[in-house]
């Protein structure tokens, strides 16, 4: 058919992915590599327990819309994932980051929790998470290499 369904020249380890994919019902799918300035840089995979053909005729006739939802959760996920948050080469989440410079700043949970309209234990929570992902074991730690990312930017 022309698509690239049916290879014939897969690797063992192709094999083995198929093989496996196969144990979780999966028959056929469709992945889209997403590009930017620096190449290749991800994929997005659409799956199906369907037959084949049935996988076939709605690629052919959806296709272009799965590659646009592929551009589109990967420009997203750039959004999210960006390197500004990166502390200690970790990257924190907005809200991981976003508490971690309120306390930098002298502010307590109970009082970030208030900027940001959540409750001190979320606050605490968010505050918890970014020191783990640091590997750190107190929040002044957490603070130092904060503190370290921002002069290296």
């Amino acid at each position: 058919m022309g698509l690239g369904f049916e290879r014939l020249d897969q690797s063992e380890a192709e094999r083995a992915l198929f093989e496996e994919a196969g144990k979780f019902g999966i028959r056929c799918g469709f992945t889209s590599p997403i590009h930017d300035d620096k190449g290749a840089v991800a994929a997005l995979s659409f799956a199906s327990d369907g037959h084949h053909a049935d996988f076939e005729r709605s690629l052919l006739e959806h296709g272009h819309s799965l590659r646009s939802i592929a551009a589109f959760f990967h420009e997203h996920t750039k959004r999210f994932w960006t390197t500004h948050r990166m502390v200690g080469g970790v990257v924190l989440s907005p809200r991981e980051y976003q508490c971690l410079e309120w306390f930098a700043r002298g502010k307590s949970a109970g009082e970030i929790g208030i900027i940001f309209n959540i409750t001190e234990r979320t606050a605490g929570f968010h505050l918890d998470n970014a020191r783990a992902k640091l590997g750190v074991r107190s929040l002044r730690q957490a603070i130092v290499l904060l503190t370290e990312s921002k002069l290296r930017k």
